[in-house]
């Protein structure tokens, strides 16, 4: 058993516990910016591809894209109709409608103030009006990395630059003129308030960079910043940067047809099996300059450890005496000894060490002297 003597009990008034907000780069490396070029379309089989596509850094997932729409537009199939029961955009706005929007609203679909249309088609019927709402039938949903983004993404200070062709026509490097897309959320106005849903606080996509906001009367779609989330309107994101509505030969970053597939934003509508919206949003993720940081929570727990004039001021340390008899090797300490703290060591009630701090410098300690450290436990 050890000398309980040697210990010093922490009483309560002597533990603060907190929170701490740390934010750092969301890309690998904790990179928070990447410019034009480095996000590249991972390598997935035909059948991942009809869903999604994953975008790497440095052979590292970041994010994944995918294209959702509330009839099935956009999936694969031949001849006007989709091979499966349901068509895949369709299985992926419902997926998303469902997660994102709270139960009542989520048959209706994605329905904004304003700019909704419903008049697309799909196998030449009429998109759903459910309940007399008029959905967003096309949406593209940009969803972060999960281990990267932390406890979430840092609200008010990302920005997402997406660059294409405004062009409807031509070919990329020739006719088509380059524009880019600013895209923030605006969480930093004034009196901007999130709203509730099932994935915790929404706010509105907007114009601008870094949380300050060009035009907050566009609303390109809604950030979830609790699970990583852009869920982005492809009528405001195709009236900035329209491109070709159709397909374009060519597959895939890396290879000469990248540059000339889907230039724009503009949903292809067709039921087909080279239609590939997704991979529209992925090409313009990967022309443009991101801004992303992720933020975590961590606790933290300080312990104020007191050395008080009478105690602390000896040690266990062989050198410090000498002889059969205890004295101190050095006889000028005698009655004045001369001690130095380097470590401080935390125990539970059964004595035992259960965590070390080291001090960054020796701490002189005597009859004449009292100390306090203060030592941080953080997960």
């Amino acid at each position: 058993m050890p000398n309980r003597k040697i210990f010093q009990p922490i009483d309560n008034e002597d533990i603060i516990e907190d929170v701490k907000k740390v934010v750092t780069g969301f890309f690998t490396g904790n990179n928070g910016k990447l410019v034009g070029g480095n996000l590249v379309t991972k390598s997935l089989s035909t059948a991942q591809k009809n869903y999604y596509y994953n975008m790497q850094y440095s052979s590292e997932d970041q994010l994944s894209v995918t294209f959702g729409h509330i009839g099935g537009s956009g999936s694969n199939g031949s001849n006007g109709s989709v091979s499966n029961l349901k068509g895949e955009t369709e299985a992926i706005y419902k997926s998303f409608a469902s997660q994102l929007l709270p139960a009542a609203d989520a048959h209706s679909g994605f329905v904004f103030h304003s700019g909704s249309n419903s008049g697309t088609t799909f196998n030449g019927a009429t998109a759903f009006i459910n309940d007399g709402k008029k959905p967003e039938p096309g949406m593209y949903f940009v969803v972060a990395e999960r281990a990267r983004m932390k406890d979430r993404i840092d609200k008010g200070s990302w920005t997402i630059i997406l660059s294409g062709s405004n062009e409807t026509s031509g070919t990329a490097g020739t006719n088509n003129k380059p524009t880019h897309l600013g895209l923030t959320d605006n969480s930093e106005k004034k009196d901007v308030f999130p709203d509730a849903s099932p994935a915790g606080p929404r706010y509105d996509i907007v114009s601008g960079s870094a949380g300050t906001v060009i035009n907050g009367d566009k609303v390109y779609g809604w950030f979830y910043p609790n699970i990583g989330v852009w869920a982005l309107r492809d009528s405001m994101l195709s009236a900035s940067i329209r491109g070709n509505a159709g397909y374009i030969t060519g597959s895939g970053i890396g290879n000469a047809g990248w540059n000339h597939y889907g230039s724009g934003l503009a949903m292809d509508t067709t039921i087909s099996s080279v239609t590939d919206n997704a991979l529209k949003i992925a090409k313009a993720i990967s022309l443009g300059t991101h801004t992303l940081r992720a933020q975590e929570d961590q606790a933290i727990t300080s312990y104020f450890c007191r050395a008080r004039a009478h105690q602390f001021n000896g040690t266990t340390n062989p050198t410090f005496i000498s002889g059969s008899d205890g004295r101190l090797l050095n006889r000028t300490m005698e009655g004045d000894p001369q001690v130095f703290v380097t470590t401080v060591g935390l125990y539970d009630e059964n004595y035992e060490l259960v965590m070390v701090g080291r001090l960054s410098s020796p701490v002189q300690k005597n009859w004449s002297t009292e100390a306090t450290f203060k030592t941080n436990l953080t997960w």
